[in-house]
């Protein structure tokens, strides 16, 4: 829903943002998503085969269901929040000789904007090929002396990709949450962050979000500029290619080579290939599932799996936000989240909300050796809207390091019961309820 408002008054039809009254704005905004709630698509329900995370067919499988190979030599780096992810980016970009490919969904004037648009300016100006790929809804307020200083340094910048429209509110809807970064065909980041400077810091900070991002080398990051491309093309009808795009010398492996494997979904393609492989992956699990997202949000069958997971012995744990930004559109979000809760509770699924800052870590761990980082949220948005990206790994040394990650960000959370949630103000209660029909649009 936080989306679709957005979305209205991009193109008009929303309320202006300190003009109104909390009533009106309301009102108007709710008109608004339940204009969008009629086009709403929902993911397909699946029948599944019976497999574990541990069978040897459970992989090819997952190649199967999305079409993407897993592949070896991979090395992966785990990047927690702004503080250890900005810096190697910027190193990354500096040190870029061929070609950039960047997709962002959220890129704001701030000082780590400033320092990123600096850097393409120096390098498209050095004869490096930058293509620049930002989300038309995401990135709405990018300073025009950004798109200036690109355009002039010789960057090749999309800064609205899917523009909006007023008269197609339903393509207006699907947006691009994919992050891509891609330096020299050789070097890869995704994650969930954005270009903001709510994302510096050390996730422990009111205000800062809580993030973990992933650097990637090896065969797997060709999987990542495939799917930057594939945005690329529809936006400019231009395909990438070569060895400045897909060149792969020989990984230096540390320790063990990482398994790895890039799904990307999009359901203006019907593909809704992240959906089925968490859908699969939920109901392989054997010991335990671990989530962290700051969405939970689970349409009937992924709740069911979950419901089922613990039924039949998997320790189920959920990692949310326990506050939003200060802004009253997320706290009708967080309130109708709040509301999708009891039952979740009630089946036996452990919930936790994170409360030193804003948590938008997107990731999951099963039985301790699968584990998955990306744009994902655990809602009908990224499921059956968004255009999304996940990196898979299927190694245990990968999947402890993020399951200690989640494990210390635990506790610093506070478990949330049946009785807190009962407990509630009536107006958190009303709204949770009043809304809660509508959270195909979250």
């Amino acid at each position: 829903m936080y989306f679709s408002i957005r979305i209205m008054r991009r193109v008009g039809l929303g309320p202006p943002r300190k003009s109104q009254g909390r009533i009106a704005r309301f009102a108007t905004a709710l008109i608004a998503v339940l204009l969008a709630a009629g086009c709403a698509p929902l993911p397909p329900k699946l029948s599944l085969p019976q497999l574990s995370v541990t069978d040897p067919a459970f992989q090819t499988t997952l190649e199967a269901f999305t079409g993407a190979r897993i592949s070896g030599d991979n090395i992966v780096d785990i990047l927690l929040n702004g503080d250890e992810t900005f810096p190697v980016l910027l190193d990354e970009l500096r040190a870029a000789k061929k070609t950039i490919t960047f997709e962002a969904f959220i890129f704001r004037k701030s000082k780590i904007g400033d320092e990123i648009v600096a850097v393409f300016e120096e390098r498209c100006r050095a004869g490096i090929r930058a293509s620049i790929l930002l989300d038309a809804h995401g990135s709405d307020n990018l300073p025009e002396d950004y798109v200036e200083r690109l355009n002039a340094a010789g960057c090749r910048l999309v800064a609205d990709f899917r523009p909006l429209r007023p008269w197609n509110v339903e393509r207006n809807n699907k947006r691009n949450h994919r992050r891509i970064v891609v330096v020299d065909g050789r070097i890869g980041f995704t994650g969930g962050y954005g270009i903001d400077e709510t994302w510096k810091g050390n996730g422990r900070q009111k205000g800062r979000w809580r993030e973990t991002n992933v650097r990637l080398q090896g065969p797997v990051v060709q999987q990542l500029q495939e799917a930057f491309i594939e945005h690329w093309r529809e936006a400019t009808g231009v395909l990438l290619g070569g060895d400045e795009y897909f060149a792969y010398p020989a990984v230096a492996v540390k320790d063990i080579p990482v398994q790895a494997q890039v799904i990307r979904s999009s359901p203006t393609r019907d593909n809704y290939a992240l959906y089925e492989v968490f859908l699969q992956a939920i109901s392989s699990a054997q010991r335990s599932i671990l989530i962290s997202t700051p969405y939970l949000l689970p349409r009937e069958q992924l709740a069911a799996a979950l419901t089922q997971a613990v039924q039949r012995g998997v320790t189920v744990t959920a990692l949310v936000p326990s506050v939003t930004r200060e802004a009253w559109v997320e706290y009708v979000v967080q309130e109708s989240q709040r509301e999708q809760f009891g039952p979740l509770l009630d089946a036996g699924v452990r919930l936790y909300e994170y409360s030193p800052a804003l948590l938008h870590t997107k990731a999951m761990v099963i039985d301790g050796v699968w584990s998955t980082i990306g744009s994902m949220n655990l809602d009908n948005r990224s499921m059956a809207l968004n255009d999304e990206l996940n990196v898979i790994f299927y190694n245990e040394q990968i999947a402890q390091r993020l399951q200690d990650i989640l494990r210390e960000d635990l506790t610093h959370s506070n478990k949330i019961s049946r009785e807190q949630l009962e407990s509630r103000g009536w107006a958190g209660r009303l709204l949770g309820f009043l809304m809660s029909p509508l959270t195909d649009q979250f």
